[in-house]
């Protein structure tokens, strides 16, 4: 992968996470943070998905199979155009510099756009790729998505709800 210097509404990334967001629309302005110029609910959910899932050690070929899967479906997206999505997201969902603040900076900025019906497909998406977090990255993924929804409820003016308190339920 080669990059290239940061151009006017360019990305200053790998050549496939740029040719990705040229292909879903995504265009960075030089003065904001990556984070900040998501406004399509389909790179949002998965940018939100790729950060909660992710483990210490990155994505699992199994983790990434089920995203696809989700994803694919979740939105209509053939399979060329879902593995665009996972680059760009994926790439995205690491601009944040902790699991944390990215989490907290992407509710912040989601809550703001005009989205509606969120909330319910992204946790439709979280529980189905739950079923293959590994054991040692449950809980991480966990309080990742519960961070962000409780932030974005927040934002929105709604109540700190609670995701779920372990993945059991997501995979029983």
């Amino acid at each position: 992968m080669h990059t290239r210097p940061e151009e006017e509404g360019q990305l200053e990334a790998p050549d496939d996470v740029r040719s990705a967001a040229c292909s879903f629309g995504y265009w960075k302005t030089r003065s904001k943070h990556p984070l900040d110029c998501i406004e399509s609910p389909s790179i949002a959910m998965a940018t939100v998905l790729c950060r909660a899932v992710e483990g210490q050690n990155g994505l699992t070929s199994r983790e990434i199979a089920k995203l696809k899967t989700a994803l694919a479906r979740e939105f209509g997206l053939d399979a060329e155009s879902v593995a665009r999505l996972l680059t760009l997201s994926h790439w995205l969902a690491a601009q944040g510099s902790s699991r944390a603040g990215a989490m907290s900076r992407m509710a912040r900025n989601f809550a703001a756009l005009p989205m509606t019906g969120f909330r319910a497909p992204l946790i439709r998406l979280f529980h189905e790729v739950a079923t293959v977090i590994p054991d040692e990255d449950q809980e991480l993924a966990v309080q990742s998505i519960n961070l962000f929804l409780a932030e974005f409820a927040k934002e929105r003016g709604g109540k700190k709800k609670m995701f779920v308190s372990n993945l059991a339920s997501c995979t029983a």
